[in-house]
């Protein structure tokens, strides 16, 4: 059996570490933030629970049962997010390459002058260099690298395409997918509008999960006709508390706007 209910607007949404960890070469203590939301798109809780009967007698007719809860599903949607918030909702690895290089793919349009030479947009990290007649599509071969990124293809004013790789040599951090930030429990702790139905006053509820466990995949589509990339967070809070006093979540209804301007 599942309950499912929906949150407009949850925002100030903060994710804490529950022992000390290390991400992104950054170490967050316990009770430390991780990652902060300023504000959700759309925050989705549904309620994972259990009902147990007890039959007997005539028809066998259930006499007894129990509702046991398993925890809650939860999904958070976020259109703009940093790269540490990245890694959190898809659950892979931030780190920083060691070596600060990276080979990239380069595809350059270029036009012979009238020597046949050509100069390339970036140094060739290697002598992997194909180049390639733009009309009719063939390779050219016999071509010769005169200087770093300059090359006599022996054919004056004809366009190509040149392929090759070169080395980029700043600062990069690199989202290892299917390598998991974190494989353990954080708390997390959000904020909400509530308005009272009788007087319409705005107050503000408090919603508090004291272990949750990050189960997102990664999912993104990308293109030209693509939706605006929208990252989804999704996690499985875990029930806490004593025998029938568990609980996943709680919610706090305060009686004023803490956030009120006024």
């Amino acid at each position: 059996m599942e309950n499912e209910f929906g949150m407009r607007e949850l925002y100030s949404v903060v994710f804490k570490a529950t022992y000390p960890i290390e991400i992104g070469g950054i170490n967050y203590a316990t009770g430390e933030v991780i990652a902060a939301f300023d504000k959700i798109m759309l925050g989705n809780f549904q309620e994972i629970s259990k009902v147990v009967a007890a039959k007997g007698g005539f028809n066998n007719r259930i006499r007894v049962a129990w509702k046991t809860s398993q925890g809650l599903e939860l999904k958070f949607t976020q259109g703009i997010f940093s790269k540490k918030q990245f890694a959190l909702m898809a659950n892979s690895r931030l780190s920083t390459l060691e070596t600060n290089k990276l080979s990239i793919a380069q595809r350059d349009y270029l036009e012979s002058d009238e020597d046949g030479i050509i100069q390339l947009t970036h140094t060739p990290e290697s002598a992997w260099i194909f180049i390639y007649n733009e009309e009719t599509k063939e390779k050219i071969t016999g071509a010769q690298l005169i200087s770093e990124n300059k090359i006599n293809i022996g054919e004056p004013y004809i366009n190509v395409i040149v392929d090759y790789e070169y080395e980029y040599e700043d600062k990069v951090r690199v989202l290892e997918i299917g390598q998991e930030t974190l494989n353990g429990i954080v708390s997390c702790e959000g904020r909400t509008k509530v308005k009272d139905d009788v007087t319409g006053q705005v107050k503000t509820g408090i919603l508090q999960i004291p272990k949750l466990k990050l189960t997102s995949d990664l999912s993104i589509t990308l293109g030209e006709n693509a939706q605006p990339v929208a990252g989804v967070f999704s996690g499985i809070a875990l029930p806490t508390g004593p025998g029938h006093e568990d609980r996943a979540m709680e919610i706090y209804f305060l009686n004023d706007d803490i956030d009120s301007d006024f």
